[in-house]
């Protein structure tokens, strides 16, 4: 006994630890069920509050009127509107104006590669008169070329246009540009310019947005897009083809090419000046079978 007294006293201490342990878990015990007794009333007071509202929102629908535009909205409760704007019958339609655009622009540039308009066989008074002689037949060209196209794919091919007076005006309009701007070249740089002329027909074809829209041209071509003269070509066809672009974007294309042939003939005009005075690409007047050539 006396050998295991300090084990007992261990033991002792040890069950006077426990027993207080004990205390204060009972406390907490009472904390706990004090507060779940709180909360047991909260959810009755809910639940009471809960049935009054019920009860309420029962009434009330049973209160309501049921029709058979109730069972409708409640069936399909949206429904979607589409509102047609402009009818293209086919892809063709959705592409002529791109084919419109490139003919003219093609029989420009095949018109100016096979007649030498920078020559002049007689040496003219005045650069002003040796511009006019030459934008006289490149006109010409230009406007019974675009005539001719007009009347082949509306009568020939049954391009169906709804806006007749509107698709003439932006066919000549964009012939006798295409032509200025084709003249300027071959005559202001002679065959390196026709080479440029190619080279601006690719990149219009690509930038202008009548093939693929322009956000998925990539970014160059997307952002020389609103400087090149077929981007505006596009939209006046467009509006006068199946009227999808709207009329403010016809007059802008409009204004857009008065504004680029008056400045491709300013530069053309001082071109045929300069050179009047230099004497260059003058064929002497020796005899007919010369001012023939």
């Amino acid at each position: 006994m006396a050998a295991n007294v300090p084990v007992l006293t261990d033991g002792s201490s040890q069950l006077t630890s426990g027993a207080v342990k004990i205390n204060d878990g009972a406390d907490k015990l009472a904390d706990g069920s004090s507060k779940l007794g709180n909360g047991l009333s909260e959810v009755k007071d809910g639940t009471a509050e809960l049935n009054g509202k019920l009860n309420d929102g029962a009434k009330k629908v049973q209160e309501n009127q049921t029709s058979q535009k109730t069972y409708e909205m409640i069936a399909s409760p949206t429904k979607v509107l589409m509102e047609k704007v402009t009818d293209v019958p086919n892809y063709g339609h959705a592409l002529a104006p791109n084919f419109l655009s490139l003919a003219l622009y093609i029989g420009a540039l095949a018109f100016n590669t096979t007649i030498p308009l920078g020559i002049a066989a007689i040496k003219p008074r005045s650069g002003r008169d040796w511009w006019f002689s030459k934008f006289s037949i490149g006109s010409v060209q230009a406007i019974m070329g675009a005539l001719i196209m007009d009347l082949i794919v509306v009568k020939g091919l049954g391009l169906e246009v709804h806006h007749m007076g509107l698709f003439i005006l932006i066919s000549l309009l964009t012939s006798v540009t295409y032509m200025s701007l084709i003249m300027m070249l071959s005559i202001g740089l002679g065959n390196p310019g026709k080479f440029v002329a190619m080279i601006l027909l690719v990149l219009q074809l690509a930038s202008s947005g009548a093939m693929f829209p322009r956000e998925l041209t990539g970014s160059f071509f997307d952002a020389i897009n609103p400087y090149l003269p077929m981007t505006y070509v596009i939209y006046g066809f467009r509006e006068a083809i199946s009227s999808s672009e709207g009329i403010s974007q016809y007059v802008l294309g409009v204004s857009v090419l008065a504004i680029c042939f008056v400045l491709f003939n300013m530069v053309l005009l001082f071109v045929f000046n300069r050179r009047t005075r230099n004497g260059m690409d003058i064929i002497p007047n020796t005899n007919s079978e010369i001012v023939m050539n």
